[in-house]
């Protein structure tokens, strides 16, 4: 998973930035409509001053997170689908013709086919991994809002999680 990451990282450095800073304006929008509707809800603040501030938050959580940075991850992968298969056609084109036939039209045909798309399908997961971890740090963020020592026991449960999951599968963290 860090390899993709750093492929896509070297496909085009500013267009990943500008991704990962759109899911942060995401997650900033996503905490603070939280805080406004619990707000809202406490009766601490009126409908009628919140309800403009609801309404922007609400469209700058949606042009952050849906338009800008899930196209731009979106548009990244596919990037990244075209260089490897082009890089892929061409050292194919470059094997000696021996060398080819030695292979067998099967296995340049799989290697075209099927392992370029199931790094597809990977390549095309990426943004939807982003915006689900951007959502569970928006809910820790909200969370330790709300209550900071709830988000210190949560906090400790995750990494007591994340310890019994490494000893589980039998590797060290």
């Amino acid at each position: 998973m860090v390899s993709l990451f750093s492929y896509l990282l070297r496909c085009s450095k500013l267009r990943l930035f500008i991704a990962v800073f759109a899911e942060m304006i995401s997650g900033l929008s996503g905490v603070a409509l939280l805080a406004v509707i619990n707000s809202v809800v406490q009766h601490q603040a009126s409908i009628n001053f919140f309800g403009s501030v609801f309404a922007g938050l609400c469209i700058s959580y949606y042009l952050s997170a849906q338009l800008c940075s899930e196209y731009i991850l979106t548009y990244l992968g596919q990037n990244a689908i075209r260089d490897l298969r082009l890089k892929l056609s061409h050292e194919i084109l470059e094997l000696p013709l021996a060398k080819l036939q030695e292979l067998g039209s099967e296995k340049v045909l799989v290697n075209l086919t099927k392992d370029v798309s199931a790094i597809s399908e990977a390549f095309m997961k990426k943004p939807l991994l982003c915006v689900n971890v951007a959502v569970i740090i928006k809910c820790i963020g909200y969370l330790g809002w709300l209550s900071i020592d709830l988000l210190w026991v949560v906090i400790g449960a995750l990494f007591n999680g994340v310890i019994k999951l490494y000893q589980c599968l039998g590797e060290k963290p």
